[in-house]
């Protein structure tokens, strides 16, 4: 019988793997077979979870990253290629928030989530299609919080 939840052979990235979702996207992904490229903009935050990783047999590639930094991306996706080669699947998952009242919120704080949620997806999607597309397969999940659907007092960007 064919196994169609197998990732065996694939390299996903994931953004964002220093903890919580990121991680837990990871996990699944590399316990379905995909070997794992971890980002972080703290590449030491990656350590024990590259243990994690590699204690299921995969192989793993940390990469800082800052999504919000074009020259963190291309490095990525450079690295990511000259290690395996190939990139199957990018989760965007990479984000960050401010909770603070909506008359107390700065610009810079907005454009800070903004950016790193929006723009942020849009150019790792822009340089891993790169990729895929010559490829003729890939795939991009993009991530977003319930606050992408509904407001939150106190959540405002």
């Amino acid at each position: 019988m064919h196994d169609y939840f197998s990732l065996a052979g694939k390299v996903a990235i994931v953004t964002g793997t220093s903890r919580g979702l990121g991680q837990w996207m990871a996990s699944v992904l590399a316990k379905m077979g995909a070997d794992i490229v971890l980002t972080s903009r703290k590449i030491v935050s990656l350590a024990e979870f590259e243990k994690e990783i590699r204690g299921m047999g995969r192989r793993t590639l940390k990469i800082k990253l800052d999504v919000n930094i074009q020259q963190d991306i291309d490095a990525m996706v450079d690295k990511v290629m000259r290690t395996f080669r190939r990139i199957d699947i990018l989760v965007n998952n990479a984000g960050c928030i401010i909770r603070k009242p909506a008359l107390e919120t700065t610009a810079k704080e907005w454009d800070t989530v903004v950016d790193t949620i929006l723009k942020g997806s849009f150019f790792c999607s822009q340089a891993v299609a790169k990729v895929m597309i010559p490829q003729k397969k890939g795939r991009i999940i993009n991530i977003g919080s319930a606050t992408c659907v509904f407001g939150t007092a106190g959540i405002i960007p």
